[in-house]
């Protein structure tokens, strides 16, 4: 049963990661498509298509920085608790060069939209200068491009407004991507600190073990003697039976001789 959580768990962290490379290939070509638009601006007659071109592609990139996001959530709130230290920090080394690849993708991002937006603001006031010279040889003429002006300034205004939104959400995932990166060291210098507390846990045991032989040894050793102790006493309890019994057999004879000695008297 572990086993087969710990290879759901392998399971979800490649893919999650493989979500994310993913990811972040799809929003670089958003990138270099934006960058392409406004690499047109500078002959285009007409701002609206490019905007709104460059516009769906910024949505996108933005859907995709979201999703990216989820699965980076995903391999940060992974058990890693029945794997080697080894496996740990390649893990770790993957997830801080995800999260810097996402980080420097959507900061790219954010970089090429304003610089798309600055360059339609420049294309828009060469637009307007030259609409403005058109304006000196033709009355008409000049009331058509002032129209068209002004209807491109209401259009910019709105845009900008869109892109500085859609910027300010990039914005605020990078700083929730960063804002999850230091959770996530908070907690692995907290499992470090865990595994020390737990490896100098793991020398006492070994020093209270040892002690405790060392203590059976000397049991042993005593044990062992107090065994030779009792045996060389009972030989001598032997040996002092035999000389009071043979004591007694002389005071005997002792006795005897002397009794035959009066007797003869």
């Amino acid at each position: 049963a572990a086993s087969g959580r710990a290879g759901g768990g392998d399971s979800a962290y490649v893919e999650s990661s493989r979500a994310v490379q993913d990811a972040v290939g799809r929003i670089r070509g958003l990138i270099a498509d934006i960058q392409k638009e406004t690499s047109k601006l500078g002959t285009a007659q007409l701002l609206s298509g490019c905007r709104s071109r460059v516009y769906d592609k910024f949505r996108a990139a933005s859907a995709e920085v979201k999703s990216a996001k989820e699965h980076l959530q995903g391999i940060y709130s992974g058990s890693l608790g029945s794997e080697s230290s080894g496996e740990k920090n390649m893990r770790k080394l993957t997830q801080e060069k995800l999260f810097d690849a996402l980080l420097k993708a959507s900061q790219d991002l954010e970089v090429a939209h304003a610089a798309f937006d600055e360059a339609a603001q420049a294309r828009e006031e060469q637009l307007a200068a030259k609409a403005s010279e058109d304006h000196s040889s033709s009355i008409s003429t000049s009331a058509s491009e002032t129209s068209q002006q002004i209807q491109l300034q209401e259009a910019s205004e709105v845009e900008r407004a869109e892109v500085q939104f859609h910027s300010d959400m990039v914005e605020e995932y990078a700083q929730d991507v960063s804002h999850l990166h230091r959770e996530i060291q908070g907690l692995q210098r907290a499992m470090v600190d865990l595994a020390e507390h737990a490896a100098s846990q793991g020398e006492t045991l070994d020093c209270i073990v040892e002690t405790t032989s060392r203590a059976s040894s000397t049991t042993d050793q005593a044990r062992e003697q107090l065994v030779q102790a009792n045996e060389g006493h009972a030989r001598g309890s032997k040996l002092l039976y035999c000389l009071m019994f043979l004591a007694a057999c002389l005071a005997a004879a002792v006795v005897i001789v002397a009794v035959k000695k009066s007797q003869e008297e």
